[in-house]
């Protein structure tokens, strides 16, 4: 019969766990051995070194001494440290700007200025002076705004829009002293913008409502600002006699004295002269006005 077996076939009990009780056995016995003890400890401390094989150290030299630097296992313990995080600086926003917006710049946008400068509501604070524009033989001070001067306000006190029809060129040169109009060449152009055409009440064309101003005026300047203005060949002049067209100067902006003897009955309020009779005048209501706007001291 086999190991373990009756011959009947019936089994019997395993023999004891030997191995076992042994170990226990040496269990008890290392507590009590001090070899064993050591032993016991050595294996302690070889699997501590094995952990600290995981990472490695080296001293380094700072101003402030010597300190020892861990690195992890498979990093070279002699590199440099790496480089410290680039810490980014909150960024403060840009403050709103206060206060009004800056004026227009007048050598790109010389309307804008003007509207600005002259604006009943205007913010900034702007230079104003009387300044002297010349026409003919007159010579009248108008209100200016950092050097801008105003076309209705020329147009009302030398009833140019009177006189003259259509679309009529105007400009204003800055004569330098001892310059002539014979070398108007060496006068130069003063800036002129302009904006909207003038309509009276009846959605009629007016010129003297123009929107147009003059840029570059200045209260120093030791020459003569001069108004010259150019006919509208098509359109004429705005007084006529019973003889035709009234009949100037060679020179158009000399509005003081016609060609060879003065016809009666033109309108004499362009000359300085109040009119007499209501049918040769231009303007008979307003007569004294324009008489007054050409010299009439009346």
């Amino acid at each position: 019969p086999a190991f373990g077996q009756s011959s009947s076939g019936e089994g019997q009990p395993m023999p004891p766990k030997k191995k076992k009780t042994a170990s226990l056995a040496g269990v008890a016995k290392s507590a009590s051995d001090p070899k064993a003890k050591k032993k016991a400890a050595k294996s302690v401390a070889a699997k501590l070194k094995k952990k600290a094989k995981a990472a490695s150290s080296t001293k380094e030299l700072t101003d402030e001494g010597a300190k020892v630097v861990t690195v992890a296992e498979g990093t070279d313990a002699t590199a440099p440290p790496p480089d410290e995080p680039v810490v980014q600086e909150e960024r403060v926003p840009t403050p709103e700007p206060t206060g009004p917006p800056p004026l227009p710049d007048p050598s790109t946008d010389p309307l804008g200025y003007a509207r600005a400068v002259w604006a009943d509501d205007c913010p900034h604070e702007v230079t104003s002076a009387d300044i002297v524009v010349t026409y003919s033989h007159y010579k009248t001070a108008f209100p200016c705004r950092n050097g801008v001067v105003r076309w209705p306000a020329i147009d009302e006190e030398y009833a140019i829009s009177f006189i003259f029809k259509g679309d009529f060129a105007k400009r204003i040169r800055a004569y330098p002293t001892g310059v002539t109009t014979a070398n108007s060449e060496q006068a130069p152009l003063l800036v002129l913008a302009k904006g909207k055409k003038g309509v009276d009440d009846f959605g009629d064309p007016d010129a003297a409502l123009d929107e147009d101003y003059w840029l570059g005026l200045s209260s120093d300047f030791e020459g003569k600002y001069t108004l010259e203005v150019d006919e509208d060949v098509a359109a004429g002049l705005g007084v006529e006699t019973r003889d035709g067209p009234l009949v100037l100067n060679d020179n158009p902006n000399d509005v003081g004295l016609p060609l060879g003897e003065r016809k009666t009955e033109g309108c004499s309020c362009l000359f300085g002269n109040p009119c007499q009779d209501k049918y040769v005048c231009k303007d008979w209501n307003n007569r004294f006005e324009v008489a007054k706007k050409n010299g009439w001291k009346g």
